[in-house]
């Protein structure tokens, strides 16, 4: 089988971005998307703003220690998602149909058949200078011979950088640093380190029994991506996803009930939007907290830090509202206060595709959605959104919604 060439795209401080094409007189500055209260958390900063070392998960407060002229922007949500969803269908008509959409900032294209007509690097600076053109937005783009490698050469030339990774020179990405890993998170690099494995290429020369022991079958993918050894398939004959997740990990772990539960109206927000703009909806929700192990050397925290709760509901909802009522439910039986709290997490699963004008749920015909009528219900749902964000408290419901909830 001859080899093929991925392009993972990947949209630039995308969220931070948009409200600079939003609101021009934000353009160049140093911008953070918060709520703009000092104890809330950042979810996304501007590259003017990083420069500054402020990152997402990083409380307001501490951003003006380290830049007193940051701003602080709410994000206006039904923007970016339009954006995204303009962006990705302009690949898909000008470039290739090839494409697999992995986030609403994130998309693997299949450009093997194009690259013989044309060197994959003007071709991804052409889709560079399109999108800026258009939508006067930078992305970045990684290309490789699969997935995996695409989009970890992506994070090597950012922002608006092309990176070619071939298997010549793949030791590029090998000598990365292990934490720079995708797929390797913050408590893994730890029992990873005390393992003496460093860097990517440390884990790919790690034997398959050492690897096995200390992460399982997970180990075990994770080396095998570390030798370059992934998938190629774009999956564009389908968007259907399986289940889909948004976490936010704080710098800082937090106490503060309320700066948790701005985060769950945040998360619920993005969870929603990505439905909204994958024809999808939803009937399990979950919300994940992760506590601080109050042992240090508890690398693998088997003293089950990491707290999952889900509700499963009588119909199919892609509601930014219903999915924060159902994941505050959620919380409200899980949280202790009494445990500094490091990630947050809301996922959805059991998901049914939305793609027809019409989908029939029940026989009750009051429970039919069609995907025109959840556009026009957005502005009713980004007051709703509003408020309750305000108040920190989902104190207004749709009356479908109270409903539901007192079943």
């Amino acid at each position: 089988m001859s080899q093929k060439t991925i392009f993972h795209i990947d949209m630039d401080a995308f969220f931070a971005s948009c409200m600079q094409v939003l609101r021009p007189e934000l353009k160049n500055k140093p911008i953070v998307i918060s709520n703009g209260l000092d104890k809330s958390i950042i979810t996304a900063a501007s590259y003017q703003a990083r420069k500054y070392h402020i990152k997402a998960g990083m409380a307001i407060f501490e951003a003006k220690k380290l830049c007193p002229k940051i701003i602080s922007v709410k994000p206006n949500m039904n923007y970016i998602s339009y954006l995204s969803n303009q962006i990705w269908d302009y690949l898909k008509t000008n470039i290739t149909d090839k494409i697999e959409i992995a986030s609403i900032d994130e998309a693997y294209l299949d450009v093997t058949d194009l690259v013989l007509k044309i060197d994959a690097v003007k071709l991804a600076r052409k889709i560079q200078a399109e999108i800026l053109q258009k939508f006067n937005l930078t992305c970045s783009i990684g290309i490789s011979f699969n997935k995996f490698v695409a989009k970890m050469s992506t994070g090597l030339n950012k922002p608006f950088g092309v990176s070619l990774i071939t298997k010549n020179n793949f030791e590029i990405i090998q000598n990365l640093d292990i934490k720079k890993m995708y797929g390797i998170g913050s408590s893994t690099v730890k029992l990873l380190e005390k393992t003496n494995i460093k860097t990517i290429k440390d884990l790919a020369n790690t034997s398959d029994e050492d690897i096995y022991y200390l992460l399982n079958k997970k180990g075990l993918t994770l080396k095998n991506a570390a030798k370059g050894l992934s998938s190629d398939y774009v999956d564009y004959l389908t968007d259907q996803y399986k289940s889909i997740s948004k976490e936010i990990t704080l710098l800082n772990p937090s106490y503060s009930y309320d700066e948790i539960e701005e985060l769950i109206l945040v998360l619920s927000k993005q969870v929603s939007n990505k439905l909204i703009n994958n024809n999808l909806s939803a009937k399990t929700i979950e919300i994940k907290l992760r506590y601080k192990s109050p042992n240090y050397y508890d690398y693998q925290n088997k003293n089950q830090q990491t707290k999952h709760k889900q509700i499963t509901l009588n119909n199919y909802v892609n509601d930014q509202n219903v999915i924060f009522s159902s994941a505050l439910t959620c919380f409200y039986e899980i949280y202790d206060e009494t445990k500094p709290v490091t990630l947050v997490g809301i996922g959805v699963s059991k998901l049914i595709n939305n793609k027809q004008n019409w989908i029939q749920l029940s026989t009750d015909k009051d429970q039919i959605i069609d995907n025109q009528q959840v556009e026009q219900s957005l502005v009713i749902e980004d007051l709703i959104f509003d408020i309750n964000k305000k108040f920190s408290k989902s104190i207004i419901k749709k009356a479908k919604d109270l409903k539901k909830t007192s079943r």
